[in-house]
């Protein structure tokens, strides 16, 4: 019966069959299925049990020659034996044994395991490798620690939780994430307020504590998660119900997504906890703005950030139940000495790392804006996924799936579609005497580029406010003005903005609501990139900026705009913008010029192009602007114009200075 695939109740699933045909030789098909996939143990291998284990010299398995020999010669193969030889591939190896340890207390597993040891000739020169082990409810060895294969089941098993505060302990002791506070320079302040998660008397119920400026806040965590489609405000702290709540606050009245927070807190031997629908006063616009400010502080400075990824609303809840299993068993059927049954489950795939964690790029959370900087500022972030947990720190990522499995040396993850080295990266390079222009890059290309103009937010007028926080930092390494999201060193290249396509093709003005200066990415909604690479060689700007500023709409330097203006002084030709199916072009005399990428929707008539850049042997780069019908002598940019059309050769364009609003 050696790699016959089972089932825990005896039954062969059907899809077992056409999937092992895809499958490489020797690898038992991924299981999509609640159920795991057992496979039956040769006759070395089946006498595995916790009696076998705990011998000191362990389990016996056979020596190379005869793994070699069942594993690449036997057309009914051990998948068992397969593992484990894989496991010591490339070691000279003559003899090894499985051992029984109490924890892992070193690398991943809190829980009792099972140690390949490999001997090659002298017993003094040994490796090691670790077998996670599993058992069922009511065997022998879960009185020792054994783990339960359906404790993976729940991400709020205890099994998940023991893992999670092995993740913080070993954060703790082994990294320095918490040892640097950035923010120490920055002038901004800590929360006003934070969740007492401490029950009062006998029920789940907590209550808010406010501190005074000068108070040092205690550690707390801070929670990352959507409101909703249509949040309620029934939950949200407001001027009237303040007072009572700092007394006490009902546990049941809250939406399921806090709840779970609070019993997340509790758990991890956290106190306090910070939520930005109970500590902020929701219907104080003064309150908002100071609070809002902070943001980025709140959760730079918490101990752990709780991230809701796969929850589309508060009502939700933290908690999933695992979608499907990715590795198979063998299963190792035995008696006992004191006369009792007793089975292990010892996992035969070799994972090389678990997948980057691609479900979390579409999960609720990666999609909203605000929840970008919540966990690039954070030092510590657990994710509660729909399939797993994932940890990430400063100095490393981790999934709960290493602890299920076998995994191979681990190479930087990439989280919600953008690299560990990326956005989340700029937190380290901010310390470091990297180049300007680097910063500059990963603040364009990788933070606003790639990630943050392609979120969604309720009110687009928290465009700026919800990247302040990182802005904040950057500015820390910069120390360079800020204008609506852009930084004025390196404003020239930065300019070479353009929209990519996307459903909502108005700019945000022509919704009713300013956000910025048409010159600025963050005055159009969606997705945008950028027009070559920072600081191009050998293209120096064909224009100079005269003036460029901003007014801001509250007292946070890196937040919302009322507005903005730019003025500069370049070579400039008239034009018009023209429909001719089925691109937009620009005619300037008898020339059609194509390449041109609009900030908004589809529009004809005139225009001016002012010459940004102009590159040897390449493209040229036009600004698009149109004059301000109330205000003529300015212009508003509606778009990029990319082509080989030289308008500063051409007789009718003039250099002079133009503002742009």
């Amino acid at each position: 019966m050696s790699g016959q695939p089972l089932m825990l109740g005896g039954t062969t699933p059907a899809y077992i069959h056409h999937r092992s045909t895809r499958a490489k030789a020797g690898n038992p098909p991924v299981n999509q299925n609640l159920e795991p996939v057992i496979y039956a143990t040769c006759e070395c291998c089946r006498g595995i049990s916790i009696d076998t284990l705990v011998l000191p010299g362990g389990h016996r398995v056979p020596i190379k020659y005869q793994w070699e020999k069942r594993v690449k010669f036997s057309n009914n193969r051990c998948l068992l034996c397969s593992s484990l030889y894989q496991r010591a591939v490339g070691l000279d190896i003559h003899q090894g044994s499985l051992v029984l340890r109490p924890k892992h207390s070193v690398l991943l597993s809190p829980k009792p395991y099972a140690e390949l040891i490999t001997y090659s000739g002298d017993s003094s020169d040994c490796f090691h490798r670790m077998i996670p082990l599993y058992t069922v409810e009511g065997d022998p060895a879960q009185e020792i620690g054994v783990p339960l294969l359906d404790e993976w089941l729940n991400t709020s098993s205890d099994r998940s939780f023991e893992i999670v505060n092995h993740w913080i302990n070993a954060c703790d002791k082994n990294h320095d994430c918490l040892s640097e506070d950035l923010w120490l320079n920055t002038g901004i302040g800590a929360a006003a307020r934070l969740i007492d998660v401490s029950k009062i008397g006998d029920t789940m119920d907590v209550r808010i504590v406010e501190f005074s400026k000068a108070e040092t806040r205690p550690r707390y965590a801070t929670l990352s998660y959507c409101w909703g489609v249509d949040p309620s405000s029934a939950y949200s702290t407001t001027l009237s119900s303040l007072k009572a709540r700092k007394e006490r606050l009902s546990y049941v009245t809250l939406p399921l997504t806090i709840q779970h927070a609070i019993d997340i807190a509790r758990n991890l031997k956290l106190r306090y906890l910070w939520v930005d629908a109970l500590c902020i006063i929701q219907d104080s616009e003064d309150d908002w703005k100071t609070e809002a400010a902070k943001m980025g502080s709140i959760y730079a400075r918490s101990y752990l950030t709780i991230a809701v990824d796969s929850a589309q609303g508060a009502n939700e809840g933290c908690f999933n139940i695992r979608k499907e299993f990715r590795v198979s068993f063998c299963e190792s059927k035995c008696t006992l000495a004191d006369g009792r049954e007793s089975v292990l489950y010892i996992p035969v795939d070799k994972i090389r790392y678990p997948p980057p964690p691609r479900e979390r790029k579409n999960e609720p959370l990666s999609q909203r804006g605000w929840t970008l900087q919540e966990r690039m500022l954070s030092p510590r972030v657990l994710h509660y996924t729909a399939q797993q947990l994932y940890w990430e720190c400063r100095s490393r990522p981790r999934l709960e799936e290493e602890s299920f499995a076998f995994c191979c040396k681990d190479p930087l993850v990439s989280f919600g579609g953008i690299s560990y080295n990326g956005s989340r990266g700029l937190i380290r390079r901010l310390n470091l005497d990297d180049p300007r222009d680097k910063v500059l890059a990963v603040w364009y290309l990788d933070l606003i580029s790639k990630d943050y103009s392609g979120r969604k937010l309720r009110f687009a007028t928290d465009t700026l406010s919800a990247i302040s926080g990182m802005a904040t930092l950057v500015n820390t390494k910069l120390k360079s003005e800020y204008l609506a999201g852009m930084w004025l060193d390196g404003l020239e290249w930065a300019l070479l903005w353009f929209r990519t396509p996307s459903e909502n093709s108005l700019p945000r003005k022509e919704q009713g609501q300013y956000v910025a200066p048409s010159w600025s990415w963050a005055s159009v909604s969606g997705p945008v990139s950028w027009r070559l690479g920072i600081r191009y060689p050998n293209a120096p700007p064909r224009f100079v900026i005269e003036e460029a500023m901003v007014k801001l709409s509250g007292d946070d330097t890196f937040g919302a705009v009322e507005k903005g203006s730019l003025k500069i002084n370049g070579f400039l030709v008239h034009a018009r913008l023209a429909k001719l199916s089925p691109k937009t072009n620009v005619i300037v005399n008898d020339w059609v010029l194509a390449g041109v990428s609009l900030d908004y929707s589809e529009s004809v008539g005139p225009v001016s192009l002012l010459l940004l850049f102009n590159p040897p042997g390449g493209k040229h780069f036009y600004m698009l602007l149109r004059q301000v019908e109330e205000q003529p002598e300015k212009y508003c940019r509606v778009g990029l114009l990319v082509n080989d059309f030289s308008v500063h050769e051409d007789p009718v364009s003039t250099r002079q200075a133009v503002t742009i609003i």
